[in-house]
């Protein structure tokens, strides 16, 4: 450990790799059987190059069959057992100030 070096925290910089593409194209992955795609994610990673490119399928009984599926919002499912449980877990939680009552939530954000 005594030989290890760390950076300072406050010399990082956000995409510091693209300021020397030039040296890790000619330099680092010269021969490097990935270097395309490395160099490619040193520009910059595309998200969608790692989601599945279709989808077909149905999920809580909305079927879904294209590229990008519309947004949708599903409620919470709290199974009956556990609806007391979750009630009374929530109102601890709004007790202690870890959740806001909405109204109050919506009050803060004008103040802001």
């Amino acid at each position: 450990m005594e030989d290890a070096i760390f950076r300072e925290e406050d010399s990082f910089i956000p995409a510091n790799l693209q300021n020397f593409y030039d040296f890790w194209d000619q330099e680092i992955l010269k021969d490097h059987p990935h270097r395309h795609n490395l160099l490619k994610w040193i520009k910059g990673v595309e998200i969608e190059e790692f989601l599945n490119s279709y989808t077909s399928t149905e999920f809580q009984g909305m079927k879904l069959d294209s590229y990008y599926p519309q947004p949708k919002e599903f409620s919470n499912y709290v199974p009956e057992e556990f609806v007391p449980f979750m009630d009374q877990q929530v109102q601890e939680w709004v007790g202690n100030g870890a959740f806001l009552q909405w109204e109050k939530k919506e009050t803060l954000q004008s103040l802001q």
